[in-house]
């Protein structure tokens, strides 16, 4: 492991001086966003999470969101609440009231020797206007990850939360399914929206293993993608086919030129699973708009330092 940091801290090296003498590297700080209200530290999702980290420093937060039985817009990644809760059942099939008796920190564990520090203290699952109304108070970024189905219900209760609270300027939307996205944009052209992750992916990787830069049907203003991304290839062979496991680097100043050409100069780039000095930095030199990091107070304090 020290061999690959003196390796890494190396190349970064030659990479900045390359950027240094060509004057084609950004010097820009990307903004840090803290995923789940900064997963790796804190209970995720919870507004114990969410202050932690807008005083400590970071510019805004990723959440995600998902509709209990009553339609109220409640903060949790998962389908299964017993996966960081201890509750049973999922959120669709709860009450809001029910919801409130579940503790979100209780299987929280940081330092994965289930100790499980925050079971004595009840972080019970929020509602997307209790975030609100601490985001709106610093003028803070929210990014906003779309998960329950279905997708129109879901999209027209926080329209109507952020209607009243007049936050959209504040919110940006991502979601792993294209139904969320293709519904929002159609009925709320003013939303701010991430291009659809297969068109992301697709892009990267024509470009990665065709050298062909592609794809500029969309005209979402950000992009988002990790810096490294494990995957799955398949091998179509005739008695059946085959499935590797590949850890893909997409990230480069060719790729970020390809993004900029297909989407625009203007475009948002997000680079998603930052979490350590080292990536910041090549995220810096690349002129992209913010990170996405699990460690939001561990990256700020290494950068101050």
């Amino acid at each position: 492991m020290a061999l690959f940091w003196k390796i890494a801290y190396i190349l970064m090296y030659i990479l900045m001086n390359f950027c240094f003498i060509n004057e084609v590297c950004a010097t820009n700080n990307p903004k840090i966003i803290a995923n789940r209200g900064g997963k790796g530290e804190l209970p995720e999702n919870t507004i114990y999470a969410i202050k932690t980290v807008l005083e400590a420093g970071v510019d805004g937060v990723e959440i995600d969101l998902q509709l209990t039985k009553d339609n109220r817009v409640v903060l949790y990644n998962y389908k299964d609440l017993a996966i960081k809760t201890d509750c049973q059942g999922q959120v669709k099939d709860l009450t809001y009231n029910e919801i409130l008796k579940c503790n979100a920190a209780y299987y929280f564990d940081p330092e994965n020797d289930n100790t499980f520090p925050r079971r004595g203290d009840l972080h019970k699952i929020p509602t997307l206007e209790e975030v609100l109304n601490i985001v709106l108070t610093g003028n803070n970024i929210l990014f906003i990850d779309l998960k329950s189905l279905p997708s129109k219900i879901l999209i027209d209760e926080i329209a109507s939360i952020l209607d009243q609270k007049n936050a959209w300027n504040n919110i940006v939307f991502l979601s792993t399914k294209n139904i969320h996205l293709d519904y929002l944009n159609d009925k709320f052209p003013k939303a701010k929206t991430f291009e659809p992750r297969d068109q992301t992916n697709k892009r990267l990787l024509s470009l990665r293993n065709e050298g062909v830069c592609c794809c500029t049907n969309t005209n979402n203003e950000y992009v988002g993608f990790e810096t490294h991304k494990s995957m799955m290839v398949e091998d179509v062979l005739t008695l059946g086919p085959l499935y590797t496991k590949v850890e893909f680097h997409l990230w480069d100043k060719n790729a970020i030129k390809c993004t900029k050409k297909s989407k625009g100069e203007n475009v948002k780039i997000v680079f998603l699973g930052v979490n350590n000095e080292l990536e910041y930095n090549q995220a810096k030199i690349l002129g992209v708009y913010a990170v996405i990091t699990d460690y939001p107070i561990k990256l700020l304090n290494s950068i101050d330092s």
